[in-house]
């Protein structure tokens, strides 16, 4: 089956009966054979190595990366650095699976900066390991205990819906063979917390490279904050083990190193 992408453009109050807006209407199916899926494919994904053009739109103003290093083991560790035109070191992101440090352009030095300082980068309020998930095209890990549901459009758009006190995602998803039965294709994800939609991510379209996997583009944003993260893949190396050692930002790093 054709994949379709679905629209992400919604924001909703969500009464508890209710896992959609009331303008789709949806069937409601078994969530159990869905969560089992979406589990698999995480667990398939082990890491990547990326190249990409990295966008980010905050308030108005918009910045633009020509060449952005992207390095995650699994959902446990991420790089990001950005370079220069003529291969300079601009900048360096670092989740070590504890820590996060960031090397802001013009320093040699790296800081500890913590979850906050993801959010000073970004402007996006997410986790280090749900940003792994969201750049690799997968989505959060379902939390033990959440409350899942599952419903399907007539033309085979699919919502995963998971709550979990006042924090609930919303997975969209395409199934190839019409059902859970076989693979399926996520185009999506938001995320709640309470009433408030605090993230929206896209990917289109997906396995556009032969080893790679990966979406083409991702884009990640928080409509009320008005930021919005656009991750353009050029070269990808994905479901590649990479090694510990790659981890780590040192004074002066050059590319490639």
């Amino acid at each position: 089956m054709k994949a379709l992408l679905f629209g992400l453009g919604l924001l909703f109050v969500l009464s508890a009966c209710q896992i959609a807006p009331p303008e789709i209407a949806l069937n409601e199916v078994p969530a159990e054979p869905w969560i089992k899926k979406l589990t698999e494919r995480r667990a398939l994904f082990v890491g990547m190595k990326a190249v990409a053009r990295v966008t980010i739109e905050r308030k108005g103003r918009t910045r633009v990366y020509e060449s952005v290093a992207v390095l995650e083991q699994g959902f446990r560790k991420l790089k990001v650095e950005g370079y220069g035109p003529l291969g300079e070191p601009l900048f360096a992101f670092l989740w070590d699976g504890t820590d996060v440090l960031v090397r802001k352009p013009g320093e040699t030095e790296p800081l500890k900066v913590g979850q906050f300082g993801l959010e000073q980068m970004t402007g996006l309020s997410i986790a280090p390991a749900d940003l792994c998930a969201v750049l690799s095209g997968n989505v959060p890990a379902v939390p033990r205990g959440a409350l899942a549901r599952a419903g399907c459009t007539a033309d085979a758009r699919c919502i995963v819906d998971l709550r979990q006190g006042d924090v609930h995602w919303r997975i969209l998803v395409v199934p190839r063979t019409g059902d859970a039965s076989g693979d399926l294709g996520v185009t999506g994800a938001e995320l709640f917390r309470g009433n408030r939609l605090v993230l929206r991510s896209s990917f289109e379209p997906e396995g556009w490279s032969p080893n790679a996997g990966l979406p083409k583009r991702v884009t990640v944003e928080d409509p009320e904050r008005k930021v919005r993260l656009a991750v353009d893949y050029e070269q990808a190396d994905a479901n590649v083990f990479v090694e510990d050692g790659f981890f780590t930002i040192t004074e002066g790093e050059e590319q490639g190193k």
